[in-house]
């Protein structure tokens, strides 16, 4: 008998131990802390969108001639959205799959991108 009264004050023990050792997931997120922010934030989110897009939107591309361009991208550089491309920075992907223009306008810079049939694709 007073082998079972211990056994059962022991199992009784860590039976309270364990639900008191539970993570409380009662709190909202509000209440909680924020994480640190390890990087100053941009001044403003252009300055954001130029950053990242100097950093990336080259990434595995080379440049190319405009005597490398193909004709239908030649084509469709003919709308007048894309006037003054002549004076721009031509780029085709390794693979050949895709082209991307780079016109400079002052202090802004427009960005086209085509598929390998010289069709636009969104940004």
């Amino acid at each position: 008998m007073k082998k079972t009264t211990l056994l059962m004050a022991g199992m009784l023990f860590v039976g309270v131990s364990v639900s008191f050792a539970q993570q409380d997931t009662t709190s909202s997120q509000s209440q909680r802390r924020p994480a640190q922010v390890t990087q100053p934030a941009p001044a403003s989110p252009s300055d954001s969108r130029l950053r990242d897009a100097n950093q990336n939107y080259t990434r595995d591309m080379m440049k190319i001639q405009q005597s490398e361009i193909p004709d239908n991208l030649k084509a469709t550089l003919q709308d007048a959205q894309y006037k003054g491309w002549e004076n721009g920075v031509m780029y085709r992907t390794k693979t050949g799959d895709g082209y991307l223009i780079e016109m400079k306008d002052g202090s802004s810079t427009q960005v086209h991108r085509f598929d390998a049939n010289g069709k636009p694709l969104k940004q």
